[in-house]
């Protein structure tokens, strides 16, 4: 048995070869695309307003919060640049939404008052199924990026800061 692992073992140590940068490769694929992957995070800074109908405290007021919008981007490859990507590339794919979201007031579809309200004002607001939250902000944030992204690059989580003290985190699937 020894002898069998030993000769497995040298014909894996004669397959790697010293790679680009020192990186040990194995069948010409650097190995580190095989043992790793890389995690490109993009914050943003965004002032909104909501209010959360079925909260029972001071929540259920329209208040504010200067959120931090927290982006993380996986690859298991870099592009042509030895990039996952630019990071301006990723502020152009958001910054649709971040403009529709920037200082409006997010409500729940059924906050008829505060709807109307704000509509005969020409106020800038966007409706949500159920409390605009948090978590249902992350939800809304990943809905949006995960069909602009390029080929091979998948969204690992999106974190949302209220405050310092208080963020949300949602980890997307298998790519954590």
């Amino acid at each position: 048995m020894a002898k069998i692992l030993e000769e497995s073992y040298k014909k894996v140590k004669d397959t790697i070869k010293e790679g680009l940068n020192g990186i040990p490769t194995l069948f010409d694929k650097p190995l580190i695309s095989l043992q790793h992957k890389y995690i490109l995070r993009k914050r943003f800074k965004l002032p909104i307003g909501h209010r959360l109908s079925k909260h029972e405290g001071l929540c259920k007021n329209v208040h504010g919060h200067n959120i931090v919008c927290e982006i993380a981007l996986v690859a298991y490859d870099l592009n042509d640049n030895d990039m996952v990507i630019d990071f301006k590339k990723v502020k152009e794919i958001m910054n649709p939404l971040l403009n529709s979201l920037d200082h409006c007031c997010l409500l729940n579809e059924n906050d008829f008052d505060d709807i109307k309200h704000l509509a005969k004002n020409n106020r800038k607001y966007i409706t949500f199924n159920g409390d605009p939250t948090a978590e249902v902000l992350t939800e809304y944030i990943y809905n949006y990026i995960s069909d602009k992204l390029p080929e091979n690059i998948y969204t690992h989580s999106i974190r949302i800061w209220e405050n310092d003290n208080s963020d949300i985190e949602l980890i997307i699937g298998d790519n954590i």
